[in-house]
């Protein structure tokens, strides 16, 4: 029958059309995103990674791991670091990157991973749209991951000037985009005649340092009065329906990375506002250090640890370096007692 023959020409097209993209996936190299592809490939040469470091760049230019792992073995505890945050990076792209890197290693596991605790980021951030940055962490994991939490609360109006309809509209176009490869062809075929895209200051990175570039300078007065405010606001909530998609999120993340022999730690670096709670109250959350409480770490608000409103400059990274170094080993004690 002719509607039977139209049904298996289509299917067979379809399958062709999928089985076609995903060879071209798996046979293309890792895609040229600034920082993130020298990252991947840097981290996975490590003979040695103990301590991976996962975020934005409050985490590029706010941890120093030679210094980190230097203050841990004054204490006895013998580890090497490597800080991955990229500029932008939110969860769950960070929890993309970081599957990638332990698959790069190749059983070479990771002992402990702090994560930057951002919440489930629905928004897209203006300076990704358009770029295969935004494209590339788009796999149905993650994807699934911010649908999960666009559709628990739609009446939200925290992600952004878009309403969480039109964002979920765009990542699920996204996630179409990477699984059918569009635009894929053209920039591997203009990597291989053309060259690479030319590098920016923060997208290299000395090998010694492993990962860390800092920001100089003291934050400008101009800034002060919004750091001020923002210090003194109150902590925004998320709804109920947002933090029990979020608690679960990351709640499994940390379970896939017990599988794999890693600890889990979500951080909370030195942020002006005090971040969202992301774990149910009640049950037992998994280890997360915070250090957005001025009054309890006031060196981290202080103006002349700061490059701006957002980061420490290389002198607050220090300061901040030691703090987490002290409260890791505290917790590795804690850990080695039970």
């Amino acid at each position: 029958m002719s509607w039977m023959k139209s049904v298996g020409s289509g299917t067979c097209y379809f399958t062709a059309l999928i089985a076609g993209a995903w060879v071209l996936r798996a046979a293309a190299p890792f895609p040229a995103i600034p920082q993130v592809r020298a990252k991947l490939k840097a981290v996975a040469e490590e003979k040695r990674c103990d301590v991976l470091f996962l975020g934005s760049s409050k985490i590029y230019s706010g941890l120093i791991p030679r210094q980190f792992d230097a203050a841990l073995k004054a204490h006895g505890i013998k580890v090497r670091t490597f800080n991955c945050g990229v500029d932008g990076m939110g969860f769950p792209e960070s929890t993309y990157l970081c599957e990638k890197a332990l698959r790069r290693r190749a059983g070479r596991k990771f002992k402990w991973i702090f994560i930057e605790a951002t919440g489930i980021r629905t928004a897209i951030p203006e300076t990704q749209r358009g770029t295969r940055r935004i494209v590339y962490w788009h796999d149905f994991k993650r994807t699934w991951m911010v649908v999960r939490a666009l559709l628990a609360d739609m009446s939200t109006t925290s992600a952004g000037t878009e309403g969480p309809r039109e964002l979920l509209f765009d990542h699920l176009s996204l996630w179409c985009r990477r699984m059918s490869n569009i635009g894929e062809a053209a920039e591997w075929i203009g990597a291989l005649t053309i060259g690479a895209q030319a590098e920016g200051q923060r997208d290299t990175f000395v090998s010694k340092e492993r990962g860390y570039i800092p920001i100089k300078g003291r934050m400008p007065e101009r800034e002060w009065k919004k750091f001020r405010d923002a210090l003194n606001s109150p902590r925004e909530e998320m709804s109920p329906e947002m933090a029990k998609v979020a608690d679960d999120v990351l709640r499994s993340f940390s379970a896939s990375m017990e599988r794999a022999g890693a600890t889990v730690i979500y951080l909370v670096p030195p942020n002006p506002k005090a971040h969202k709670v992301i774990f149910h109250p009640g049950a037992e959350a998994p280890p997360h250090f915070s250090f957005d409480d001025p009054k309890r770490y006031p060196e981290f608000y202080d103006p002349a640890h700061r490059s701006d409103f957002a980061h420490l400059n290389h002198e607050g990274a220090v300061l901040f370096t030691a703090a987490l170094a002290e409260r890791f080993a505290a917790y590795v004690a804690e850990q080695g007692a039970r």
